[in-house]
């Protein structure tokens, strides 16, 4: 899914405010389509090789840097805390 479609997901959601019920389901779908970005975007950096001491600033170094830092400052947070929160919200009964 793109960024663009995770975007109009998110609005749509929060159009329709969910039942208690449905929280921790979203949350977690949210998280499963974060977390296939981020399998992309490791695709992405594997595709790209291994950085070479001499080749440090070049273009597909700069480019694995700033997926990196994406994934590491942003994205897996972000998939840790939907996670975290889904799971705090599930009723007693399902864990």
């Amino acid at each position: 899914m793109q960024l663009t479609g995770l975007r109009d997901e998110l609005r749509r959601l929060a159009a329709s405010v969910p039942g208690d019920e449905e929280v921790p389901t979203l949350l977690f779908g949210i998280a499963t389509r974060l977390s296939a970005m981020r399998f992309q975007l490791r695709g992405i950096v594997a595709s790209l090789g291994e950085t070479d001491a001499e080749e440090a600033e070049d273009e597909a170094s700069q480019l694995r840097s700033a997926i990196e830092c994406v994934l590491v400052d942003l994205l897996e947070p972000a998939i840790a805390n939907l996670e975290q929160a889904a799971e705090a919200r599930r009723p007693a009964a399902e864990i």
